[in-house]
C-alpha cells in the first residue's frame, strides 16, 4: 500500500474489504440495504463506516481461520507441507484437488527436492529424517525462518499470505451470507434471496478454492527457498562469499 494509505496490504486484503461485505450483506438482509447503500455520505460517517468494517473483519477472521485454515485445511484434507515433502500419502480427494483445483502446489515436491529439504531440516533441529518426516510443522518452521530472509522470496510470500488471507476470510463471510440469506423474506421487486443464496454458496467454493490454491503457494515458496537457500539454518548467517 501506498505510504498515505492507513492500513498495511494484509490489513485491506484480509480485514477492511472482507468486514465491509459482511456489513453489506446483514444490511441487506435485516436493515434493507438502508445504512450502507445510500448516495450521500459525510466524512464522519465514512470514517466510522471504515472503523466499523476493519474491526468487523477482524472478529470474522478468527471463525474464519479455525474454521477453514486448521480445521478444514488441516485436518479434513492433508497440509500442504505434509504433502510437499512426502509426509502424508495423497487420497483420492488430494489427488482430485491437486488436478482440479490447486495444481502442482498440492502434491509432492520432486524427490531430490524433498530429500534436500529434510536433511537441511534435520540438521537444523539435530533430529533423523525420520523424525522430521512425522513433522511437516517443524520442518516449515526451520524453513520459514530461512525464506523469510530472502527478498525476492519474502515479496512473493506476502502476496500469496494476502492472497489466501482475503479469500479464506470472504470464503467464510459468503458462508455466513448464505445463512442469513436463507432466513430472509423476498419483497415485491426484490432480487429474490434464493439467487443470491446460489451466488453467495458459488461464492463460498470458489473463494475456499482460491484459498487452497494460495495457501499452497505460500508453502511450496517457504520450502522451494528454503531447498535452494545457501543460508546457514545453524547461525542464520549465509555460506555464500
Amino acid at each position: 500500500m501506498k505510504d498515505w494509505f492507513p492500513f498495511t496490504d494484509y490489513d485491506f486484503y484480509g480485514y477492511l474489504a472482507n468486514g465491509f461485505i459482511l456489513l453489506f450483506a446483514v444490511d441487506y438482509v435485516f436493515y434493507d440495504s438502508i445504512m450502507m447503500i445510500r448516495q450521500n455520505w459525510t466524512f464522519v460517517e465514512i470514517v466510522l463506516a471504515v472503523a466499523i468494517a476493519y474491526f468487523t473483519g477482524q472478529i470474522a477472521a478468527i471463525p474464519a481461520s479455525i474454521l477453514f485454515e486448521h480445521w478444514l485445511a488441516r485436518r479434513v484434507l492433508r497440509p500442504p507441507t505434509a504433502l510437499m515433502i512426502g509426509a502424508a500419502p495423497m487420497r483420492r480427494i488430494d489427488k482430485f484437488i491437486a488436478r482440479c483445483v490447486v495444481g502442482r502446489y498440492y502434491e509432492p515436491l520432486p524427490k531430490a527436492t524433498r530429500d534436500v529439504i529434510l536433511q537441511k531440516a534435520a540438521a537444523a533441529n539435530k533430529k533423523s529424517v525420520d523424525e522430521l518426516v512425522s513433522d511437516p510443522e517443524t520442518v516449515f518452521g526451520v524453513a520459514f525462518t530461512v525464506a523469510r530472509q530472502n527478498e525476492d522470496a519474502r515479496q512473493r510470500m506476502d502476496i500469496f499470505r494476502n492472497q489466501y488471507g482475503l479469500n479464506r476470510n470472504v470464503a467464510f463471510t459468503a458462508l455466513i451470507t448464505v445463512c442469513l440469506f436463507l432466513g430472509k423474506t423476498p419483497k415485491d421487486g426484490e432480487l429474490g434471496p434464493s439467487y443470491l443464496t446460489v451466488f453467495a454458496l458459488i461464492l463460498a467454493v470458489g473463494l475456499f478454492s482460491r484459498f487452497l490454491k494460495f495457501y499452497s503457494a505460500f508453502a511450496a515458496e517457504v520450502l522451494r527457498t528454503f531447498a535452494y537457500s545457501t543460508t546457514n539454518t545453524n547461525d542464520g548467517e549465509s555460506d555464500a562469499t
